[in-house]
């Protein structure tokens, strides 16, 4: 692996790389223009330097809050290469405690071959090859779980809030709240750490990251700055492919389908077990996040993981539990067809067989 990384990855790969957007937002921050930060034309000019000396006249734009960028800052002496195989390496650590993680939370996959998916499931290891965060987002979401598990609500709060790292995923703090027994510390944790990520990115923008941030992001979602619905598999994607609404209009209906899923979470987890609510959570969570690529689906391997652990208990699958275990693990093939399209209905209807089946007898602890 190691060598993949140091002697097979080229200029060409860290040019495709999502990673150009990340190098540009730091380079922004170093270069102390980062009032600037959420302007187009200075994107578009840091990002040519990014890449010299290749000529791009399309820009891959830097959408995530401020702090990421800070990270990334040391970063910015390097060559693009370098500084690209790098940062790969570091998301390869980031692989390797995961699994290592997965290895502590799951007592039944302590000794198994399935602690290797995070190298081998496509959308998992194909993330860290072209330069994005997920890997992250995997980490902070086991984290949660782990510590929701543990009833440690204001540590759950605090992850959760990590996820404005990348934005869209933060609706999965609402189903977390509805999922927590104590709220109250939960609410505490995640505003704490919300009011943290707003005040250093306030004070790294000059306060243009409360001015332009949102609005940014939204014009920046749209086909011509990179973003192809093809490429994804939410339910916002699946439906702009049908050409029925407006850009503004598919946004409404994507948040009327989330609000109802927030509904339906809220009137059923009482009786659903903690992982299969978890779980839920994570499958709502992929479906209406409005921006998510494909590798983005690596995040699908929480519920792979929770599936699988019961599997190897005493406990077994329900029916609804073996088909969803079957979809999570066989969407990738849609990505690898170019049919993406179908995933979020596929996902849809796992979270439908996974809150109409429950058994009454399961053991597994409820919050």
């Amino acid at each position: 692996m190691l060598g993949v990384v140091f002697f097979m990855l080229s200029f060409k790969d860290a040019v495709g790389s999502d990673f150009v957007s990340f190098l540009t937002g730091a380079k922004i921050l170093e270069s102390g223009n980062g009032e600037n930060l959420y302007d187009f034309r200075t994107q578009f000019e840091y990002q040519k330097i990014v890449t010299k000396p290749l000529e791009e006249n399309s820009l891959l734009p830097y959408i995530n809050v401020p702090i990421l960028a800070l990270l990334l800052v040391p970063l910015t002496d390097l060559s693009l290469l370098n500084a690209f195989k790098l940062y790969t390496l570091l998301i390869l650590v980031v692989v390797v405690s995961i699994s290592l993680l997965v290895k502590k939370i799951f007592e039944n996959l302590s000794s198994s071959y399935w602690l290797l998916l995070p190298f081998v499931f496509y959308p998992s290891i194909g993330s860290v090859f072209v330069g994005q965060i997920t890997q992250i987002l995997v980490l902070v979401l086991l984290l949660v779980y782990k510590f929701v598990r543990e009833r440690k609500a204001f540590i759950s709060g605090i992850l959760c809030s990590l996820l404005m790292v990348k934005f869209q995923y933060i609706i999965f703090s609402i189903y977390i709240f509805i999922l927590v027994k104590d709220r109250k510390k939960y609410l505490s944790g995640y505003l704490l750490g919300l009011t943290v990520i707003l005040l250093i990115s306030t004070v790294l923008t000059n306060g243009a990251f409360i001015k332009d941030y949102l609005n940014f992001v939204f014009v920046m979602q749209k086909p011509q700055f990179g973003i192809r619905a093809e490429d994804m598999f939410t339910l916002h994607a699946s439906l702009s492919q049908f050409y029925l609404f407006s850009y503004s209009q598919l946004f409404m209906v994507n948040f009327f389908f989330f609000l109802a899923s927030v509904g339906v979470f809220w009137l059923s987890v009482k009786r659903l077990s903690l992982d299969r609510a978890f779980l839920i959570a994570i499958i709502f969570t992929l479906i209406f996040c409005v921006h998510g690529v494909n590798y983005d689906y690596a995040i699908s391997i929480i519920p792979i993981f929770i599936l699988i652990n019961k599997l190897k208990s005493n406990i077994g699958l329900e029916i609804g539990e073996k088909i969803s275990l079957f979809i999570l693990l066989m969407a990738p093939v849609f990505f690898v067809i170019q049919k993406s399209f179908y995933v979020s209905f596929l996902l849809l209807a796992t979270a439908i067989f996974l809150i109409k089946e429950h058994r009454n007898n399961s053991i597994i602890e409820k919050i």
